[in-house]
């Protein structure tokens, strides 16, 4: 059977098909129908029989949870896909029974057209929470996702565009997908010019090697986006379809396109994800870059990338912003939401509180004609009431409220309704944490942070310093460590990079090639095997050579060089820290905090 269908795994939009579908057959056979089509497929075509009088219809008690329709096209009768399947719900065979006339007993019987409904592995399409965004009610920009940054190219020439123009048509996204992935195409277009050589430029440039980004929240901490460079995008490209084909129609021999591809995995839309990044050629030089990932949602009724799809979720539901997929509403259920059924529900679905606030939980009964009973369980054991636990009953159904809220309250919540006639009706929610109010932290969220310089506040261990030359309790007190080194939270003492040392890393190790490490403390080098010395420049593997002299001239040059290396460790000891001092205590603290101080340099050196 030749029939026309479209299998779309992770995405649902509205589409009337080509209606040159095959006749129906009403012989006996079966017709094969995948349950991703999309709604409004054309299953198959009546005509024998019928006349231009003729008023079709499906006998309800055939057509189980209204999934089909017959309607005319053009002078010819369609059987077609009305609402979305899901053949875990069912059913999975259909026995069309096809009438014409007012739906009377004494119709005329056109025929049955019989369906089997196949599975399909990636049917129906999952509602990520974790990327769920609310809708908006303005257009601009035309993405699911706005993005901000800044460049620092101080040896870059030439121009360099990314959008060039407002409607955005250098930007595609792809966020067709469960798994709240993004990938960003970007179209950048290099104009010549007599200070660099694009052709050479774009040859040589590799993002593997030339690009190195790192988060800069705390939140993305092991999600780095990958780059992907396409220098022939005419020819090579993936076979993406967010990928315009206009893109690559450039006329002007002096310009240059190359197709950026930028895959971001697991994006949380709750928040901002931000990124630091640093190109650099020997070509170019050097260029740092920010990004922002903003999570803006799509304009209501919308859903894709460019936000140009139609969400299909129906009685009330929420359409996901990603892949169109449909969290239903309490009392239903189908891919499109449109089949009813009698449940209970939470409200809110995702509950979440700060420590030491109240939250209430309504728990109601949906599509039930009789008397509900209900009662809650905790982590699937029977709730304990008390006084911070409370239950109502309510004329339309339960209320649990909890008040305050503590770390021991997280957990799942279970409201189960009881009836005389049908089976214990049940549904849970989990109860999460926000952590503390602003500017709180601690067990009980009553300790104040007051965070200076940038700093975070964390619930459980306060001020988070941002910078890495900032510590104390509030951040307020500055580390001046040398060599790019980092400064202890809470005791203020540097922790020093490779190949430096001292108090402050103001030293830098003094180590030949034979040294695979040096000492903090002192900066002694640690000598790889097969290499001594005390900068390990002696290569133990080549042959040694000799020098004699007499034993009293060894004598006078030994004692010479310690003298002296004593002499100048000394001197050099007193400059440190006389210039550590003026550099650590300047006169902006009070004489008071100027004896403290001394005192924590003397412990350091």
């Amino acid at each position: 059977m030749n029939l026309i269908h479209c299998v779309l795994p992770l995405s649902i939009f509205l589409l009337i098909t080509d209606v040159h579908a095959a006749n129906c057959p009403l012989d006996g056979r079966e017709i094969q129908l995948k349950e991703s089509v999309i709604l409004n497929t054309t299953v198959c075509s009546l005509k024998e029989g019928l006349t231009k009088d003729s008023d079709l219809y499906i006998v309800e008690e055939t057509n189980v949870n209204d999934r089909f329709k017959v309607e005319r096209i053009n002078d010819t009768w369609m059987v077609r896909v009305k609402h979305l399947l899901d053949d875990e719900i069912g059913p999975r065979r259909y026995g069309l029974i096809i009438k014409s006339g007012k739906r009377e007993a004494t119709d005329e019987k056109v025929g049955t057209v019989k369906i089997v409904v196949q599975n399909d592995p990636h049917w129906p399409p999952k509602f990520n929470y974790n990327c769920s965004t609310v809708f908006r009610n303005y257009t601009k920009p035309p993405w699911a996702f706005d993005a901000k940054g800044d460049v620092d190219a101080p040896f870059l020439g030439g121009t360099y565009v990314l959008s060039d123009d407002t409607s955005a048509s250098s930007v595609s996204i792809n966020i067709d997908n469960d798994k709240c992935h993004v990938k960003a195409y970007g179209r950048v277009k290099y104009e010549n010019n007599t200070i660099i050589d694009v052709d050479k430029l774009v040859h040589e440039f590799d993002p593997d090697r030339d690009v190195e980004c790192h988060p800069t929240s705390k939140y993305d901490r092991n999600r780095l986006p990958k780059i992907t460079a396409y220098k022939n995008p005419k020819v090579d490209r993936p076979t993406d379809p967010y990928i315009p084909k206009k893109w690559f129609e450039e006329e002007n021999p002096n310009v240059r396109v190359v197709l950026l591809e930028i895959v971001f995995d697991s994006v949380y839309t709750e928040r901002i994800s931000s990124w630091a990044c640093r190109v650099q050629t020997h070509i170019i030089g050097y260029a740092n870059a920010t990004l922002d990932l903003i999570p803006t949602g799509c304009p209501s009724g919308f859903y894709g990338g460019n936000c140009k799809k139609k969400c299909v979720c129906q009685n009330n539901a929420t359409c996901h912003p990603f892949n169109g997929a449909c969290e239903c509403a309490p009392g239903f259920k189908a891919p499109d939401c449109t089949i009813s059924y009698a449940a209970v529900g939470v409200s809110p679905r995702r509950p979440s509180v700060h420590y030491g606030d109240p939250i209430e939980l309504t728990c109601k009964a949906y599509h039930v004609d009789e008397h509900v009973d209900f009662d809650w369980s905790f982590n699937a054991a029977p709730l304990a009431t008390g006084p911070r636990h409370r239950v109502e009953s309510r004329s339309d159904g339960s209320r649990l409220i909890i008040s305050p809220a503590k770390d021991e309250d997280r957990g799942q919540y279970t409201c189960h309704g009881k009836t005389s006639s049908l089976p214990t009706l049940s549904t849970d929610v989990t109860l999460t944490f926000e952590g503390c109010h602003d500017n709180h932290w601690g067990p009980k969220c009553d300790e104040k942070c007051d965070c200076e310089n940038d700093a975070n506040c964390d619930r459980l261990h306060g001020c988070m310093c941002k910078a890495t030359h900032w510590w104390g309790d509030k951040c307020d007190r500055h580390c001046y460590c040398k060599q790019n080194g980092t400064c202890d939270r809470e005791e203020g003492f540097c922790s020093c990079p490779q190949w430096s040392y001292g108090k402050l890393c103001q030293y830098v190790c003094e180590c030949a090639e034979g040294a695979n490490s040096c000492e903090v403390s002192n900066g002694r080098c640690n000598c790889m095997l097969g290499w001594s010395g005390d900068k390990c420049d002696f290569d133990l593997r080549r042959p040694a050579f000799i020098v004699g002299v007499t034993v009293s001239g060894m004598v006078v040059l030994i004692v010479a060089v310690v003298v002296g290396i004593k002499w100048y460790r000394r001197r050099r000891y007193t400059q440190i820290r006389e210039s550590s001092k003026k550099l650590l205590f300047s006169k902006n603290d009070d004489d008071e905090d100027d004896d403290e101080e001394g005192a924590l340099y003397d412990r350091r050196l």
